[in-house]
């Protein structure tokens, strides 16, 4: 189906959506049944607002940390809220608007913040509001009004995509740790330049292999680790991959509030790496009280085992909070000889390594002055892998890799009135991996077993200054704008202690320093006080941002959306922004561990095979890739159906130069036209002999899979460097879907949360003919889902997902061959301690687990790629693990 097709469909349903509610009538308020369990006050107040229909909102501060008594019974909504909040020291108060604010129940009346709904975002059985101001602050223990991804201006913006997981909804997953949880979302795409995930090392090409530490990125849609910007509580952190991406298995899951995903470009607000989106992981920082966590897993079939052990201290005082999270796990290897789809392979080699990590989290707030605070937090992570992996028989090694993460921030706030805020913070990160190699076979000249094999140090470190606030009142409301600067410096030192007898240390250590401007505002043009017919909100965001590289010059990015709303029910979003990303780190050095030179088996065009010599690794002369990136969507929420809501986005990239490994096929001789000028022909034995010497003399790593006949009759080179495409271009749509209702006693939630890629056209050089990489080895797919079913009822809840890949191309093998759509099951069981005070159950929840409950086997493939031929599946669309259990004991104090 081509773009302009389904741009028609979704124009249509918005269309059809909108005058189908033009005469809605409005909800009766009267008497109704409650029926809400004791339990935190937050979530007793959002499933308030879902039996009420009305709607309550709260700063976040006041609300966490406190517990709401069991509300069961017919009765008018105030005097259910009123129970709910009986003895937090906290009070509603009913707006203009209908809605409800949440104050201090000391606060004088003409204190009294009004808000409304900015976002609110279903999924998995987690539900977040986030809330905008209408009025300035006036209250100190209010300030802390609710960020949201995509945007510098508190209280959110609207027009942004986001999506929004909460701890209740990653705990309900029955995931034991961030990366886990981020590769179940249709979204999270596995594979990547160098393997998103532990077992990418595997993968088709050797630019997985660099991924030493065995990390975990992220990779939305596929569009690249790299264009996928992970921020630790709204700020840069170091990446590890030799810079390539940040490590999110570094993050300890106990820290954490809340995962926020913006699945729009960003460029304009965080840096011009934010083409594909932002993952913004935002820790605890008011948690009071404490926290034991354990947890035991692994899988059913095989040795690998998993151990969690952690600690969460909070305190919060008047004017301020304190926190403290500790976490330790081990993981157990999983040998390939435990997996039939790997058995074949020369042993021992891992799957995933063996690896133990301890993590620590703290951070701090605290008011100064009624106009002045500080806040700060540092997270430390460490981590020790052991993996082996045999190539064949002669050639095999095992690696002991530690890696460390640390990073610190500190900032000071001052709000000089009502209106505004001003922020000024430093941060600075470290990560570093120094590898051993206990055993290695062959010994590379001057290299001795168990010494360092690598060291890299990535450096990241920035200063930032931003001011946020009302401008002024228009009929629709307030008017915000946010500014800033920031100055960044990052560095990269690797460090290979041998090369060869001539050479026997290689040192790269490239620096660079950006700096940028930007500017955002927020503009609600129609609102409560002036809406009209079809019109009852429109709101309109612009955003500019300036960054000047200290090694690819200057670029500048506007991004503007809108949000329209027909209706109460209905709001349709759109967007257009520009990106520009320079080369990272590692694309701008030429290390000899990410350069291969290979020789190996093509199919030929004259029939049967021949051997190819082909690079593998990155072009010297990358430049910077530039992209158009527009979206548009809407989100419906029925009246005659309570409880439910349908999210549809739709996204176009267009890019420009954009940096691609070229698709590893067999083949690649047989379609000329796709490679263009990447296919060189080679006139004699002569010449191809000198083109392997002169690539081995320039420090790339050589395989050799001709069988013994070297460079003899090879007759062409294929050139698959990273390198800058002429035209990249991808489209597709986001899809999410959510309905609930009580049934007795008895609460079912049902949701639906897919990624469907229209195509992914790709020209890699002028002379090559576009072609669409979706659906084949190592590529992203076209469809993606996952749907869930929650219950529960009093202190039970019980869990259920349905996770569908597509069935794509095997392009391992001559003539391609298919791989089978893959369709694995999750639930997780979970049970809350009802007791009293004083009993040591009390705070006690159990988590009880099972991924991939049938055993589903991960779709069969010929050949993952040409560093081992009995590797039949695809790292980067499925996983090796096959049923998993997880068990999670917690206790509060």
């Amino acid at each position: 189906m081509t773009r302009t097709k389904y741009k028609g469909i979704l124009v249509g349903a918005v269309s059809m959506i909108a005058l189908s509610m033009a005469a809605t009538p409005a909800v009766a308020e009267d008497e109704r049944q409650f029926d809400i369990e004791a339990q935190p006050l937050a979530k007793a107040l959002l499933a308030f607002n879902e039996q009420s229909g009305l709607t309550v909102a709260a700063p976040r501060n006041l609300v966490e940390g406190k517990m709401s008594p069991a509300v069961k019974g017919e009765m008018e909504p105030e005097e259910a809220l009123e129970k709910i909040l009986v003895n937090s020291g906290l009070k509603s108060t009913e707006l203009s608007s209908g809605a409800y604010t949440i104050t201090l129940a000391s606060a004088p009346a003409d204190e009294v913040r009004s808000f409304r709904i900015a976002q609110v975002v279903e999924e998995d059985s987690g539900r977040v509001v986030t809330v905008q101001d209408d009025e300035p602050d006036t209250d100190d223990e209010e300030r802390d009004v609710v960020v949201a991804t995509g945007t510098r201006i508190r209280g959110g913006n609207p027009t942004k995509p986001v999506q929004v997981y909460d701890r209740d909804a990653i705990e309900k997953s029955g995931k034991s740790s961030v990366e886990q949880f981020m590769s179940s979302l249709p979204q999270d795409f596995r594979g990547g330049t160098n393997g998103a995930s532990p077992d990418g090392y595997l993968g088709a090409g050797a630019s997985a292999q660099p991924n030493n530490e065995a990390a975990s990125g992220v990779n939305l849609r596929g569009l690249g680790n790299e264009a996928t910007l992970t921020l630790l509580n709204g700020r840069r952190i170091a990446p590890s991959v030799f810079g390539r991406y940040v490590d999110i298995s570094m993050i300890p899951l106990g820290a954490i509030d809340r995962i926020e995903i913006l699945t729009d470009g960003a460029s304009a607000i965080y840096g011009a790496d934010a083409v594909a989106g932002v993952v913004n992981i935002v820790t605890r920082d008011s948690y009071d009280g404490a926290e034991t966590h354990l947890g035991f897993g692994g899988v059913t079939s095989g040795s690998k085992r998993d151990y969690t052990v952690a600690q969460t201290l909070g305190k919060s005082w008047d004017g301020g909070n304190a926190m403290l999270g500790l976490q330790y796990r081990d993981s157990s290897a999983l040998p390939s000889s435990e997996r039939s789809f790997t058995e074949g392979t020369t042993q021992p080699t891992d799957i995933v390594g063996s690896t133990e990590d301890i993590s620590v989290y703290a951070s701090l707030r605290q008011d100064i002055s009624p106009k002045l605070d500080i806040f700060s937090d540092a997270l430390y992570s460490d981590r020790d892998l052991f993996r082996q992996y045999a190539q064949s028989e002669t050639t095999y090694s095992s690696a002991d890799v530690d890696t460390t993460f640390a990073t610190l921030n500190l900032g000071v706030g001052l709000e000089p009135n009502d209106n505004w805020r001003f922020e000024l913070s430093g941060n600075v990160s470290n990560q570093e991996t120094l590898r051993r190699n206990p055993v290695r076979q062959p010994l590379p000249a001057g290299y001795v077993e168990g010494d360092i094999g690598l060291l890299n140090t990535m450096d990241v470190w920035s200063v930032d200054i931003q001011g946020e606030g009302a401008l002024l009142t228009l009929p629709g409301g307030t008017v915000r704008a946010a500014f800033g600067a920031t100055y960044r410096e990052e560095e990269l030192e690797s460090l290979i202690p041998y090369q060869d007898e001539s050479n026997p240390m290689r040192l790269r250590a490239p620096s660079r320093n950006a700096k940028a401007v930007f500017a955002e505002v927020y503009v609600p043009l129609v609102g409560e006080e002036n809406r009209a017919p079809l019109v009852n909100r429109l709101d309109v965001s612009a955003a500019i941002r300036y960054d000047e590289y200290s090694d690819f010059g200057d670029t500048t990015n506007p991004q503007i959306g809108v949000l329209w709303s027909p209706s109460d029910e209905l709001d349709v979003r759109a967007s257009w922004g520009t990106s520009f990303r320079a080369p990272n780190m590692t694309e701008l050095i030429n290390i000899g561990v990410l350069h291969t030179v290979a020789l190996y088996p093509f199919a030929s065009p004259g029939g049967g095979t021949e051997t190819v010599m082909f690079f593998q690794g990155i072009d010297p002369d990358l430049g910077p890739e530039e992209a158009d990136i527009w979206t548009v969507g809407f989100d419906y929420r029925p009246a005659f159906l309570e409880g439910a809501s349908l999210s549809v986005g739709y996204y176009d990239i267009e890019y420009r130069n954009r940096i691609v490994s070229p698709p590893f096929a067999l083949d690649a001789l047989l379609r000329p036209e796709v490679y263009g000028s990447l296919i060189v022909p080679l006139a004699d034995d002569a010449e191809a002999q000198a083109l392997l010497d002169a690539a081995i003399a320039d420090g790339r790593n050589f395989y050799d899979y001709s069988g013994g006949t070297g460079t003899a009759g090879v007759r062409y080179f294929l050139n698959l460097d990273q390198t800058n495409a002429t035209l990249v271009q991808q489209s597709g749509f986001d899809v999410m879907g959510r309905y609930g209702f009580d049934m007795g006693e008895n609460r079912y939630d049902f949701s639906v949360n897919a990624t469907l890629i229209d195509e992914i056209i790709t020209a890699l050089t002028p002379s090559s003919t576009p072609e669409n990489l979706l659906d084949r080895v190592g590529e992203p797919l076209s469809t993606r889902i996952r749907a869930t079913v929650g219950w529960s009822r009093g202190n039970w809840n019980l869990n259920t997902a349905i996770n569908y890949r597509n069935g794509y191309d095997d392009t391992t093998v001559i003539p391609s061959g298919e791989v089978d759509a893959w369709t694995t099951a999750d639930v997780v069981l979970g049970w809350r301690a009802d007791v009293p005070a004083a009993s040591l159950l009390k705070g006690v929840r159990v988590n009880v687990g099972l991924s991939n409950v049938f055993d589903e086997k991960p779709p069969y493939i010929e050949d993952a790629g040409y560093l081992s031929s009995e590797i039949h599946y695809d790292s980067s669309n499925a996983d090796p693990f096959g049923r998993q259990f997880q068990i999670d004991l917690r206790k509060e104090w």
